[in-house]
């Protein structure tokens, strides 16, 4: 894995850490005494996901058991545990400021992304380094993919 690659996956990794530490926060701040389980489990998941991204970060495999995961298997799962964490509210019928429905999808794409990143090995020929220019196409890309999201009335 490159050095890029691997600052990136820490970085998510934290990030997912410090956004994990905010859901249960705030779940415990808005219900009286203990967060609900639903959270806690929602929480989990993303803990999971995101010890599964710091560990592909600093790791290029690791052995459990008798199998030998690679970092972009290890990545996978992170992405699976991703798509766990947002599929438990919605399973639930929690009301959150996101959409089920749309909760679902993004749950369903990040385990689908996951189960393929677990199945298969990364090409050679794929770019190391993205581009700015192509950075800032899946930036506004992505804006816009919200705005028209938010502006659909469910």
């Amino acid at each position: 894995m490159a050095w890029s690659e691997r600052r990136s996956s820490i970085g998510f990794g934290c990030l997912l850490f410090v956004v994990c530490g905010w859901m249960t926060w705030t779940s415990y701040q808005s219900t009286v005494g203990a967060p609900t389980p639903v959270a806690l489990v929602a929480s989990g998941w993303m803990a999971l996901g995101a010890t599964a991204f710091v560990i592909a970060g600093r790791r290029d495999r690791l052995r459990v058991g008798d199998r030998r995961l690679e970092w972009w298997q290890i990545q996978g799962l992170g992405f699976v545990c991703l798509g766990a964490s947002l599929l438990t509210p919605a399973a639930t019928g929690v009301h959150t400021w996101l959409n089920p429905v749309i909760r679902v999808l993004l749950a369903g794409s990040f385990g689908v992304y996951g189960a393929l990143r677990l199945r298969s090995e990364p090409s050679a020929d794929d770019p190391v380094e993205p581009s700015v220019r192509g950075l800032l196409r899946v930036l506004i890309q992505s804006v816009i993919t919200v705005l028209a999201v938010r502006a659909v009335p469910f």
